[in-house]
């Protein structure tokens, strides 16, 4: 894993920015076998470049595995960034459940965390596509392989469960809105196949699917929201 270096190639999701607007982070992985962790900052001129102070160490993996492997990235609009990690043998499949861990940025966008793997809770996901925050900063989507779930966030402290499965068909992609909505689409088939759309609504004290969710669609390959601004 290589921190800060340059990308072997582009990164799967968009980068996480923490509230400063500056420091943005991202996870990438191609088969346990190529993995990284880069921080990114943002120049004066508003471009994107490697961060040279950014450096991150994962939580000691369990018994049985050699290191956490990132797939994931999302950030809270203070200086918190969750990430998906799976315990692992690189070049070898992944040896345990899809985990949580949540981390903290300092003033150069360095990462640290008080998370152990004893402590970060485990997904009923089986490989993370997408990781969303909700724009609160008070729930944490994740969605891929194996279904939808929702996680209480809590800064630096390990997130804690809140949702089971949403759905256990495989989700490509999400996005919130701020209306405590989130919707989710299937990952492209055929291009004659139906594709689904879920829409939910999710606070943290209560959820539920949209009346009519999952609405078909054909061929879905990608989704954004745009909402109005958060009064």
């Amino acid at each position: 894993m290589n921190e800060g270096d340059p990308y072997f190639g582009a990164p799967y999701l968009a980068p996480a920015f923490i509230g400063d607007d500056i420091y943005a982070y991202t996870a990438t992985n191609s088969d346990s076998m190529y993995f990284e962790t880069t921080g990114l900052m943002r120049t004066g001129s508003g471009m994107l470049t490697d961060n040279p102070k950014f450096h991150v160490t994962f939580p000691a993996p369990p018994a049985g595995a050699r290191v956490y492997i990132p797939q994931a990235s999302a950030a809270d609009r203070e200086n918190h960034v969750a990430f998906t990690l799976q315990a692992a043998n690189p070049p070898d499949a992944t040896v345990g459940e899809l985990q949580i861990g949540s981390f903290t940025a300092n003033a150069n966008g360095a990462l640290t965390t008080t998370n152990t793997s004893a402590d970060m809770p485990r997904s009923r996901v089986k490989f993370a596509n997408d990781l969303k925050m909700s724009p609160g900063g008070k729930l944490l989507a994740v969605a891929g392989e194996g279904g939808l779930q929702v996680f209480h966030f809590n800064g630096a402290h390990p997130a804690t469960h809140y949702t089971g499965l949403l759905t256990n068909e495989t989700i490509a992609q999400m996005f919130w809105d701020n209306d405590h909505h989130l919707y989710a689409i299937t990952q492209a088939g055929a291009k004659s196949a139906p594709g689904k759309l879920f829409v939910f609504t999710i606070t943290p004290t209560g959820f539920r699917e949209a009346p009519g969710s999952p609405y078909i669609i054909y061929n879905p390959a990608a989704i954004i929201v745009r909402s109005a601004p958060a009064p």
